[in-house]
């Protein structure tokens, strides 16, 4: 197991070298000037020539690409706009976009597996055919279409909830309900395969000819044994929480890690963009080794090998 983590960790390594040498130089195809932006539009070239010896941009790419490796290997990279450690800015942020992904997917699983085993017992019934269509709608609905459906209606219309912003529980009703309508389709679909196949399974057909009742077979035997694919779902979709929540952070005002890269991206904080993508796909690597763990966790029988 500790050689499997490692020889996983080394991936890891090597995915997040190839990552970084790609964002940066995407970084320096896109148009714009962050020398200019900080000048402002009245500033003359020889200004915005000074800004960009002070920033290192005049010197030569691999040179570049390096001493920003090393600043962020020593925790010393500097946002360009906010002149603030790029670790300080992420962390702040990161404590309002973590317990939003997590409280979404925590609903999105409280609500998604019973549904997902009641359209696979139900296989065929108009139950199934509905919870399908729902699955489909929610799934296929965009987030920004969701988040202003609720704000139009449950803060604008009722004024039930704030329209945005934090600091009370009523801050966090609307992102949460939104990301969680936005994830609980591919739970929901993703459970009812991973039960219609074990109810199908061998081990199902003996033990209901035990004798065995429904719910305790389903408990038992089927819902045990349709943990794994629930599992790997859970990792890409919480990461694609903690990544992609930027929609939804824009529209409720919330002060998260979306819209910090938004905020980056406008300002032209080539830095912090090429530092926010790095830790999303440290993330991501994290994360895919976590449920690779939890595989293992729930059925003993795999081994992974050096």
């Amino acid at each position: 197991m500790l050689s499997y983590v490692l020889r996983r960790a080394l991936q890891g390594v090597l995915v997040l070298a190839v990552l970084s040498a790609l964002i940066f130089v995407l970084m320096r195809l896109m148009p714009g000037d962050p020398a200019a932006y900080m000048a402002g539009s009245g500033a003359t070239e020889e200004e915005i020539e000074r800004i960009r010896d002070v920033l290192g941009l005049n010197e030569p790419l691999v040179v570049q690409y390096l001493g920003w490796l090393g600043r962020v290997a020593t925790n010393t990279e500097i946002s360009i706009y906010s002149r603030r450690l790029v670790s300080t800015e992420i962390t702040e942020r990161i404590a309002f976009t973590f317990p939003l992904a997590t409280l979404a997917m925590a609903f999105a699983l409280t609500i998604g597996i019973p549904l997902g085993c009641l359209a696979a017992v139900r296989r065929g019934s108009f139950v199934s055919r509905g919870l399908t269509a729902l699955s489909t709608l929610t799934m296929s609905t965009p987030a920004y279409l969701v988040g202003l459906m609720l704000i139009s209606g449950f803060a604008v219309r009722w004024r039930l909830f704030p329209v945005g912003g934090t600091g009370t529980l009523g801050h966090w009703v609307l992102p949460v309900v939104s990301l969680t309508l936005t994830r609980v389709g591919t739970i929901i679909r993703t459970t009812t395969a991973s039960v219609m196949d074990s109810l199908d399974a061998d081990y199902t057909r003996t033990a209901m000819g035990k004798g065995l009742s429904q719910s305790a077979m389903l408990v038992h035997h089927v819902l045990k044994n349709s943990l794994i694919p629930i599992a790997a779902i859970v990792g890409v979709e919480l990461g694609a929480l903690l990544a992609g929540t930027a929609i939804t952070e824009v529209i409720f005002t919330w002060p998260g890690l979306g819209r910090l890269m938004v905020e980056a991206i406008h300002s032209r904080d080539f830095p912090l963009i090429q530092s926010l993508v790095l830790f999303f796909g440290a993330l991501f690597v994290v994360l895919n080794v976590a449920v690779d763990l939890i595989y293992l966790a729930l059925d003993p029988r795999i081994r992974y090998t050096a």
